[in-house]
C-alpha cells in the first residue's frame, strides 16, 4: 500500500453555534484512507461520526482543517466546488433509501445517470450491469420501490450511488433501517463490490457487528479518533 491516501483529513475541526454556546463537534481529527480500503468508522452517538461524514462528503464547510481527496482540499470549497466534487468523486448511501417511489428500480438509477452527467456507453452500461449482478437485482428492475424488500431497496440506493463511478462510496448507517437479515444480505454486497472492483468505501455505523466485513476500524469518541488513523 503506498503512502498517499485516497482520503485524508488534517486537524479538521467543526464548531456549531447553539445561541451562544459554541458546540466542538469535532475536535481535530486526523485519518487516511487509501484506495481499495473498505473501513468503518464507528462511535456512539455524539461522537462526531455524522458531522465527519458531512465533511468527507463535501456537503459543508469545516471551521478549520482540510479534507483532501485525491489531494485536493474540499474543506473550504464553495457551494459551486462542493457540488462538483460530490458529483465528480463521491457517491452517497444512506439510511434512508431515499428512492423516488412513482419511478421503477430501474429508473432510479438512469435519474442518477443522468444527473451525474454519465454517457450511455458500451464501456458504462457494461459497468452498470455488473453492479447490477453483484448487488443481485437483475430481476427486480422494473419494480417500484413499494415493491421491494427494504434489504432490495438499499440495494437499488447502492447501485444508483455507483453510477458516476466515485472515488469513493460513503455509507450513513446503511444497515440501519434493515432487519439482521437483510443487514447481513447489504453488507456482503459492500464487501463484494470493494474486493471484485476494488472499490473504496467508507462507512459510518454504531453497529459493532459491521467490523467483520470491513478491512480496518477508527473509533470516535467526543469528537476524536480514539484508534490509529491509519492502517
Amino acid at each position: 500500500m503506498t503512502n498517499t491516501a485516497l482520503l485524508e483529513t488534517v486537524s479538521l475541526k467543526k464548531i456549531y453555534k447553539v445561541g451562544k454556546v459554541e458546540v466542538e463537534a469535532l475536535r481535530g481529527v486526523d485519518l487516511r484512507v487509501h484506495s481499495g480500503e473498505f473501513v468503518a468508522i464507528m462511535g456512539p452517538s455524539g461522537s462526531g461520526k455524522s458531522t465527519l461524514m458531512h465533511l468527507l462528503g463535501a456537503m459543508t464547510r469545516a471551521t478549520s482543517g482540510k479534507v483532501l481527496i485525491e489531494g485536493v482540499d474540499t474543506a473550504s470549497m464553495n457551494d459551486a466546488e462542493r457540488t462538483a466534487v460530490r458529483r465528480k468523486k463521491l457517491g452517497f448511501v444512506f439510511q434512508k433509501f431515499n428512492l423516488l417511489p412513482a419511478l421503477t428500480a430501474r429508473q432510479n438509477i438512469e435519474v442518477a445517470r443522468k444527473i451525474h452527467g454519465e454517457p450511455r456507453t458500451h464501456e458504462s452500461d457494461s459497468y452498470l450491469a455488473e453492479i447490477i449482478g453483484l448487488l443481485q437485482i437483475e430481476g427486480k428492475l422494473d419494480r417500484r420501490p413499494s415493491e421491494l424488500s427494504g434489504g432490495e431497496q438499499q440495494r437499488v440506493a447502492i447501485a444508483r450511488a455507483l453510477t458516476n463511478r466515485p472515488a469513493i462510496l460513503l455509507a450513513d448507517e446503511p444497515t440501519g433501517a434493515l432487519d439482521s437479515k437483510n443487514s447481513e444480505v447489504v453488507l456482503k454486497m459492500f464487501q463484494e463490490l470493494n474486493k471484485r472492483l476494488k472499490q473504496t468505501i467508507l462507512l459510518v455505523t454504531h453497529n459493532p457487528e459491521l467490523e467483520a466485513y470491513t478491512n480496518r476500524l477508527i473509533e470516535m469518541r467526543d469528537g476524536l479518533v480514539v484508534s490509529p488513523k491509519d492502517s
